[in-house]
């Protein structure tokens, strides 16, 4: 049934961008720009129960847990704040003080359109609201908004960035390769992306990191969303530490101890595989 629905989805686009390609950009943008909301998992849901919620004024919702040095968490396209569920007690159990944000249009924050735009202006909120974090942790989107914020002066000391894009170009064409837009269509889709989240098509942080921000690029060979070739993107330098793991997909990589002992280490300072951390799936 999925690949009928997907098929049928191809043949719409395919035959609006020959016979009105302004319907079919319109109909694009609004697929593009318009995240479905999951319901949580217990696992997610447990943990709201111990935390502080806050909003902003724009609506936007965050939550707290611990105390100690400030760590964000954001999540990515059609996630929630609480997919943190799996590394919160690691990192709270290590002294810092947990932040995760549900971006706009998503989980429990106000709105219906959301893109990364909006994703790296929620950074900066935060950061205003709350002042520098020392970690911020972003898996997919939100991954690539955290790397893409820092090259336009948000102040982290370190980002960790599960699964997420170097380059905005490829996702906006992956996402017009799926949905099949042709020609003229595909131009002016393309185009008006880029004109209405305010990122350029260039590669997000590979070649402008900050000299003051480490990046641990976290991703699994077996990405079928966002290809390892954008970990591979990154150059692995003194500030920048690529870790590539295999088998665990997209999601999953969030969920594991593999990832999770990376992470926690690479916040404490070391790349050692020593924590035995549980598993929130």
């Amino acid at each position: 049934m999925k690949h009928l629905v997907i098929a049928l989805l191809r043949l719409k686009f395919f035959i609006l961008s020959y016979v009105a390609p302004k319907q079919a950009v319109n109909s694009a943008t609004t697929l593009f720009f318009t995240p479905r909301r999951h319901a949580p998992r217990a696992q997610e849901e447990a943990i709201k129960k111990d935390a502080i919620k806050h909003t902003l004024d724009d609506g936007t919702v965050y939550y707290e847990w611990g105390e100690g040095e400030p760590i964000l968490f954001i999540h990515g396209w059609e996630g929630r704040a609480t997919q943190v569920c799996a590394m919160l007690s690691p990192l709270v159990n290590a002294g810092f003080k947990v932040y995760a944000v549900d971006a706009p249009a998503h989980g429990d924050s106000s709105g219906d359109k959301s893109h990364p735009g909006f994703f790296v202006s929620t950074l900066f909120a935060l950061e205003e609201k709350i002042g520098a974090f020392h970690t911020i942790i972003g898996h997919s989107m939100g991954g690539g908004s955290a790397t893409y914020a820092i090259t336009q002066g948000l102040k982290t000391k370190k980002v960790v960035t599960i699964a997420g894009p170097s380059n905005f170009h490829d996702v906006v064409k992956s996402f017009v390769d799926f949905i099949g837009l042709q020609g003229k269509a595909k131009s002016l889709f393309m185009a008006f992306v880029a004109e209405e989240v305010g990122i350029p098509y260039a590669q997000i942080a590979t070649n402008k990191l900050s000299d003051a921000t480490q990046v641990l690029v976290l991703h699994d060979e077996d990405d079928r969303e966002i290809p390892v070739k954008h970990a591979l993107a990154y150059k692995d330098d003194a500030l920048v530490k690529i870790h590539i793991s295999k088998g665990l997909g997209h999601r999953k990589i969030l969920y594991t101890n593999e990832a999770i002992s990376v992470v926690v280490d690479f916040i404490r300072q070391d790349f050692s595989h020593s924590h035995s951390l549980n598993r929130c799936s």
